[in-house]
């Protein structure tokens, strides 16, 4: 029973500081491979403070969220593979982005993977460095408000992701509504 009001409360909070925190994307170059989208990272370091690359925050859908998993094993692959199928099948997300961090892990090995989805696409970001602090970047690709972040040895079932969205949605518009009456007492 703890562990089922620990666990959406986990979420909600990964889920309130990005979207609190938002700032979306890092440019980088997709390439296809057959039903499989990968992409490299092309930043300069100059870059991701230019605002100008990200969406405006009234451009970012609140009805979904991005996912961002990170993975470094290759041995959790299978793993991975599976829930990210699993995180596609839910209409509250947007995308899944797979953020791998073993720079030391061929090309190769990406291309012969098969990523299915069910619904939402999956990307996959080889990121430049091995630093868990990579997944805090912006990245001009998030198109929403909520993100959850979470690693690739983490399943999490669609029913609390999706009471985790839900729960933000109303926490934000209530505080929204709260401070408009606020606002109207001192007019």
């Amino acid at each position: 029973m703890l562990r089922a009001v620990i666990l959406p409360a986990f979420l909600l909070v990964t889920i309130w500081l990005r979207w609190t925190l938002h700032s979306s994307a890092l440019r980088s170059k997709p390439v296809t491979h057959g039903s499989k989208t990968q992409s490299r990272n092309n930043v300069d370091s100059d870059d991701i403070c230019d605002r100008s690359l990200y969406p405006q925050q009234r451009e970012l859908r609140s009805d979904q969220l991005t996912i961002l998993v990170n993975g470094f094993a290759e041995a959790r692959l299978p793993l991975l593979q599976e829930n990210l199928q699993m995180y596609t099948a839910s209409t509250v997300v947007h995308s899944v982005l797979l953020l791998w961090g073993n720079t030391s892990t061929p090309q190769s090995l990406f291309t012969e993977i098969d990523f299915i989805s069910l619904g939402a696409p999956i990307y996959i970001i080889r990121q430049a460095s091995s630093s868990l602090n990579d997944r805090f970047l912006p990245r001009a690709y998030i198109k929403t408000k909520a993100i959850m972040i979470c690693d690739d040895d983490i399943s999490i079932d669609l029913s609390s992701l999706e009471f985790a969205l839900q729960v933000l949605y109303q926490t934000t518009k209530n505080m929204t509504t709260s401070l408009q009456k606020f606002r109207k007492l001192h007019v």
